[in-house]
């Protein structure tokens, strides 16, 4: 068996290199394909599918923050007393001038839920029974309008929801709308109509964003279609299977179909053709496939190349190659030949350009910790909870309710500062204006049981420092120190030698044990408390800006209480913008 093997080799050592090399090469080329082509495939599909999902997903959360505010509209419009008495006023036989001043109330609590709410667009009140039925609208209602025949999406909350169907204004588009019950009184009562924005529809269902075409059908809680675009076929009560509602009227074929079933009931689907779907897969094959092949055929250029060459330089320059893998300062030896020359001075570039990305990526390590501190900052959607406080305190005012008004418009204040998108710099004497509203709404929460003594040196007022880390250390001072007999809060910010600002709260609490300090500066202890950030917030921000210039101490007595202090260098206007631009 061996002498056969023997004589099938090729004698020559250019076959011998072209058949070793063309070995060499394609059995593992084929064997990675074989193995790649399962694993990708797997890879691909999932990643079309995810993505698919996450769309579907998202369209579908978005229709139900939009439903969730319809639904709190009509509720403001309906369940408000005083919406209903300024409405009972209106169609009764009160005198004109009455009917005229709630008339004005109405339309001013029409206009205010349309500002709060920027996904509304059509509303007004329906009397059914009324000569006129149509009342405060505010945008023209088409003739004939009329609540029967329509085919719901869903009963919640309360209240029917339809849609999509053609707006009842004049020129509007394909909307959303809710219907919810008013009784103005005892036997009378009507219906609060609103709907959804004219463009928010489209808006909501946008194939673009699938990077492929698609196909929506929306179903109501019943599983009948309402809904259904781009190629789809279905009527409204039919209950087919979401293949068939999808079916491609000009050349069916098979689909993949993504369902939503939201909690509310509904459900919202995708479909797919199927050579869309695989259109990136089978792209992908196409283009293994003429790599391998491309692979093969520059094994046979290469093979006949090979033969020609010089073994001793190759030789001589493989062994370099080694030494600078191997070594970073060692000095290249060149083999006086101007091919492999170039070749090792191109790798020792290569080299040194791996050294200094390693050296690129340490130094970027060391600013991970700067964007999760940032993080903590934006996980709550600051424009959704704005709106939502100066709805309620717009309520608070309208129904007299000073203190929880004032509660409102501390914590806006708060909120601002402490999520707002300004610099990270700022002045002590606006970190000393954002504590005070801190404190002022903290006083109203625990009932006025701690004051708060402060000794700023006022030279110091303008001095640049991290926004955000005098209201921690209060916090710590609050929950632990207000429950004493001496509910005393001081904050002292002083400078001792001119160069470095010391920051000093103290409080006359129950004071901290060793352990519950540890506790504490680890961020195991006081989570929930305030916002949740705490003292290791402060003290990664301090190392962060100033490194080892800083200093940030506690010292704790049980039944004494306990000493936060902070020290950082006084910087000036050149330093700041020094930080700046390495923070940008």
């Amino acid at each position: 068996m061996k002498l056969q093997m023997h004589h099938l080799m090729p004698k020559t050592l250019k076959m011998r290199l072209i058949l070793n090399l063309i070995l060499s090469t394609s059995v593992p080329l084929v064997l990675i394909a074989v193995m790649t082509y399962s694993s990708f495939y797997s890879i691909l599909e999932n990643k079309i599918s995810s993505g698919v999902q996450a769309n579907l997903k998202q369209e579908a959360l978005g229709l139900e923050n939009t439903l969730t505010n319809l639904s709190y509209a009509s509720k403001q419009l309906a369940g408000d007393e005083r919406i209903r008495e300024q409405l009972r006023i209106y169609l009764s036989d009160a005198p004109a001038a009455q009917r005229a001043e709630a008339l004005k109330e109405v339309r001013y609590s029409l206009s205010m839920v349309n500002f709060t709410n920027p996904d509304i667009g059509l509303n007004f009140y329906y009397f059914p029974e009324q000569a006129q039925p149509i009342l405060f609208e505010n945008l023209t209602v088409a003739p004939g309008f009329s609540l029967e025949g329509r085919q719901p999406l869903m009963f919640y909350n309360g209240a029917n929801f339809y849609g999509p169907h053609p707006s009842a204004h004049a020129k509007g588009s394909t909307v959303f709308s809710i219907v919810r019950h008013v009784e103005v009184e005892k036997n009378k009562y009507g219906y609060v109509y609103v709907e959804s924005n004219f463009n928010l529809l489209k808006k909501l269902m946008s194939p673009e964003q699938y990077g492929m075409p698609v196909a929506h059908v929306l179903r109501n809680e019943k599983g009948e279609v309402l809904f259904a675009e781009s190629g789809t076929e279905g009527t409204a009560g039919e209950r087919e299977a979401p293949a068939e509602a999808a079916a491609v009227a000009e050349a069916p074929e098979k689909l993949t179909v993504f369902t939503h079933r939201s909690e509310q009931g509904w459900e919202l689907q995708v479909a797919i053709r199927q050579s869309e779907y695989n259109k990136e897969i089978n792209d992908w094959m196409r283009r293994l496939l003429l790599i391998v092949c491309g692979s093969l055929f520059l094994s046979i250029l290469t093979a006949f190349s090979i033969w020609r060459l010089v073994y001793r330089p190759l030789t001589r320059m493989n062994q370099e190659i080694s030494h600078i893998v191997q070594s970073k300062d060692r000095r290249i030896r060149f083999t006086d030949i101007k091919e492999f020359d170039d070749s090792l001075h191109n790798i020792a570039e290569m080299r040194q350009q791996i050294f200094d990305l390693i050296d690129r990526i340490e130094a970027d390590e060391k600013r991970k910790r700067q964007l999760e501190i940032e993080k903590l900052l934006v996980q709550i959607n600051p424009h959704f909870l704005h709106n939502t406080l100066n709805s309620v305190q717009w309520m608070a005012r309208a129904n007299k309710q000073p203190d929880i008004d004032r509660i409102v418009t501390l914590l806006i204040k708060v909120l601002h500062y402490n999520m707002g998108k300004q610099s990270m710099i700022v002045t002590v004497e606006k970190e000393l204006e954002a504590l005070r509203h801190y404190i002022d709404l903290q006083s109203m929460r625990y009932d006025y049981e701690f004051q708060v003594v402060t000794n700023v040196d006022p030279q110091l007022l303008l001095v640049p420092l991290p926004r955000f880390v005098l209201q921690p250390l209060v916090e710590n001072a609050i929950y632990y120190g207000s429950g004493s007999g001496d509910t005393a809060i001081e904050i002292e910010i002083l400078s001792p030698n001119g160069r470095d600002m010391l920051v000093r709260v103290t409080d006359h609490g129950e004071g901290m044990d060793p352990h519950r300090l540890e506790e504490i500066m680890e961020g195991s202890a006081n989570r929930k408390q305030g916002l949740g950030i705490g003292l290791p917030y402060v003290k990664g921000l301090l190392d962060e800006v100033y490194g080892d210039e800083s200093e940030f101490r506690i010292t704790s007595t049980p039944g004494e209480g306990t000493s936060i202090m902070m020290k950082i260098p006084i910087w000036r206007e050149e330093a700041v913008h020094a930080e700046r631009n390495h923070r940008g």
